[in-house]
């Protein structure tokens, strides 16, 4: 991801040379979306686009003269894609939607710099900046960014038809952005077209709901997208929202499967579905969302907890379990000081040992070292080699 120190960043390099390559004659060129939204908002900058009156081949025909490479994926869109420095720029000349169909539109390439703006999704993206840092406003959206007020451009179920991931985008502009209540119409909008979710790929849905989860104002965001139903593999009535909350205040790192596994109750299986999660992903959250823990302070079983599952992997369910149930909290402090001070021991045998008794070679090896390590396990590490042998040799 791109990086940039957030005093005038637009001076740094190598994009003021990308400016200074696009920006002629002047003023064909300004930045656009999110780089000018946090520039107004004093926070860190991570991508950089650019709006352009150049029509796309002319862009191209720029950045070749200048020796920057390109791609042109986007072209079907009027964006083209420079990369300078491992660093990626989207070029997009100004368009107006003509028709739109869903997530695609018929558009048509303009000079405009306010036709432009009327077609984006939210007033807090519709802010232009040029390469001296002058900010360009011409919807008066800047008073929406500094209110922290998510609103969409023109009539909300206009934009919502022309792209249903704006459901998911308006909760999380709010999430991320927002302050106070979210913009009555715009709520009223998403609440109409929540079913339409459910025609957006897992892939797309994943990607805004776990950036949701971990914004600053999930808890009030959630809770609103479960009163719209966004979510239907989450009903209200089931979600455990207080827990949410609470684990919230006690994380340290926000962690977007940690706080979907305290969300939810009962099987996790239509979620892991929906969102199309990884293998990895998913075994986590079913971990975290369906392992059972008694409420029972007990170092012994810390201490297996830990050498089974590991030990990141085992603070993580003490804390989920935590925020479900505060009766855990000293279980939950108790797993944190282990963790810092405890070495897992190495199990003292191995198939090799249990064959050397005359065991054949086979499941039989299998069955008796997990039966051993459970003994093991139980008796708190304590046994070594040699007990671990006699043990053995008592049961056979």
């Amino acid at each position: 991801m791109n990086s940039w120190a957030f005093e005038k960043w637009w001076r740094q390099e190598p994009i003021s040379t990308l400016m200074e390559v696009l920006n002629v004659p002047l003023g064909s060129a300004r930045f656009v979306g999110g780089c000018v939204r946090n520039t107004i908002l004093g926070i860190s900058i991570t991508d950089v686009d650019i709006a352009t009156k150049h029509l796309p081949n002319k862009t191209i025909e720029l950045l070749k003269i200048a020796g920057i490479k390109y791609k042109t994926i986007g072209l079907s869109h009027g964006t083209v894609t420079a990369f300078i420095d491992n660093n990626k720029f989207e070029i997009t000349t100004l368009r107006r939607d003509v028709e739109t169909y869903g997530r695609h539109a018929k558009v048509e390439y303009t000079d405009c710099w306010y036709e432009d703006a009327t077609r984006r999704d939210f007033t807090m993206n519709a802010l232009f900046m040029s390469s001296a840092g002058e900010i360009f406003d011409p919807l008066d959206s800047k008073s929406d960014v500094l209110a922290g007020y998510v609103r969409f451009v023109g009539v909300p179920s206009d934009r919502l038809n022309e792209d249903f991931l704006r459901v998911l985008r308006f909760f999380r502009f709010h999430a991320h952005y927002g302050r106070g209540e979210m913009d009555p119409s715009g709520l009223a909008a998403c609440k109409k077209y929540a079913s339409k979710v459910n025609q957006l790929a897992g892939e797309r849905v994943r990607e805004e709901i776990f950036q949701i989860l971990v914004a600053k104002n999930a808890n009030y965001i959630v809770e609103k997208m479960l009163e719209c139903e966004i979510f239907p593999e989450i009903p209200r009535e089931k979600a455990r929202l207080e827990a949410f909350k609470r684990l919230n205040a006690m994380e340290g790192t926000p962690d977007p499967v940690r706080r979907l596994a305290v969300l939810v109750t009962g099987p996790t299986a239509p979620i892991v579905d929906r969102l199309k999660l990884s293998k990895s992903i998913a075994e986590r959250l079913v971990f975290l969302a369906e392992t059972q823990l008694e409420v029972e302070f007990n170092l012994k079983l810390i201490k297996a907890g830990i050498y089974l599952h590991g030990k990141e992997r085992y603070l993580d369910l003490v804390i989920c379990k935590t925020a479900l149930n505060p009766a855990f909290g000293s279980f939950l402090e108790n797993t944190r000081k282990l963790v810092k001070k405890w070495i897992p021991p190495q199990f003292p045998i191995s198939g090799k040992d249990v064959i050397a008794l005359g065991v054949q070679p086979g499941v039989c090896v299998g069955k008796i070292l997990r039966e051993t390590e459970e003994w093991w396990i139980a008796g708190d590490f304590l046994a070594n080699h040699e007990d671990c042998i006699r043990w053995i040799k008592s049961r056979t």
